[in-house]
């Protein structure tokens, strides 16, 4: 999620509280707490904080072998 702040700056990451404070976890697990008469709004990203296949060193290949491993413990 991103919360937009009055001030014009924007935090992006994990909403784990909508009351006052608004708590957020960034990447990396900076949880940063926003004082709620700061924040303008809140609304979902266009894109995903998650890493990339690439980006974690794995191949296409390893992807699918975890998620048919994964498929196997329904």
């Amino acid at each position: 999620m991103s919360v937009d702040l009055k001030s014009g700056g924007e935090v992006q990451g994990r909403v784990l509280s909508k009351l006052n404070p608004v708590i957020v976890q960034s990447q990396g697990g900076l949880v940063q707490m926003i004082p709620a008469d700061k924040v303008e709004k809140g609304c979902n990203m266009k894109h995903s904080l998650m890493l990339s296949v690439d980006q974690l060193g794995q191949s296409a290949q390893d992807l699918a072998d975890l998620t048919s491993y994964l498929e196997t413990l329904k």
